[in-house]
C-alpha cells in the first residue's frame, strides 16, 4: 500500500523540466533540417552561446560561407596538382607525411590530401558562427585559409617557371 501512494503522489515531469533538445549538436550532428531548414541566425539571446562558447548553430549559411568552402577545395586540388608537377621537375616534397604518401602511391596521396581538406572545409562551415581562441571567428579562419593558399599556389606558380627547361 506505501508502494501505491508513491506512484499516486508523483507529479508527471513537465516537457519544459526536460534538457534542452538542442544540446545534443556536435560535429557529427546533422539531420533533415540541414538540408532544408530555415535558421539564419539563432532566435533566442541565450542561443548566442553554446555550452558557454560564443557561437550557435543554424541551417543555412551566408553565401560567403559556401564560396570560401569551394574555394578551399579547389587550391587544395590546385596545390595537390602543381605538387605533383614540381616533383617531375625535381622539386623535393619537404612535407614528410606527404612525401611518404607519394612515395607509396600519388594516387593515395591526392586521396588523403583533398579528403583532409574537405573534412577540414566541413568542420569549419560548421563551426562558421563560432569564436575560438581569443575571440577569433572561425569564419576569419576560412579567410585567411584562402589567402594562404593562394599565396602557396603563387609560390608554386614562380617554382615551376624557375624550374622549366629552356
Amino acid at each position: 500500500m506505501h508502494a501505491e501512494m508513491e506512484v499516486i503522489t508523483e507529479a508527471p515531469r513537465s516537457r519544459r523540466q526536460s534538457g534542452d533538445r538542442r544540446s545534443q549538436h556536435s560535429i557529427f550532428y546533422f539531420n533533415s533540417k540541414m538540408l532544408c531548414g530555415r535558421r539564419r541566425a539563432p532566435r533566442r539571446v541565450m542561443e548566442r552561446y553554446y555550452r558557454g562558447r560564443a557561437g550557435y548553430f543554424i541551417d543555412v549559411y551566408r553565401q560567403e560561407i559556401g564560396l570560401l568552402s569551394v574555394l578551399l577545395l579547389l587550391l587544395s586540388c590546385a596545390d595537390a596538382f602543381m605538387t605533383l608537377q614540381l616533383l617531375q621537375l625535381g622539386a623535393v616534397e619537404i612535407n614528410p607525411v606527404m612525401d611518404r604518401l607519394i612515395q607509396e602511391n600519388v594516387q593515395n596521396f591526392v586521396s588523403f590530401k583533398i579528403a583532409l581538406t574537405a573534412l577540414s572545409v566541413l568542420i569549419l562551415v560548421r563551426y562558421s558562427n563560432f569564436r575560438i581562441i581569443g575571440g577569433i571567428k572561425v569564419v576569419n579562419i576560412m579567410r585567411a585559409a584562402c589567402v594562404g593558399y593562394s599565396l602557396l599556389f603563387a609560390y608554386e606558380l614562380v617554382l615551376f617557371n624557375a624550374l622549366l627547361p629552356g
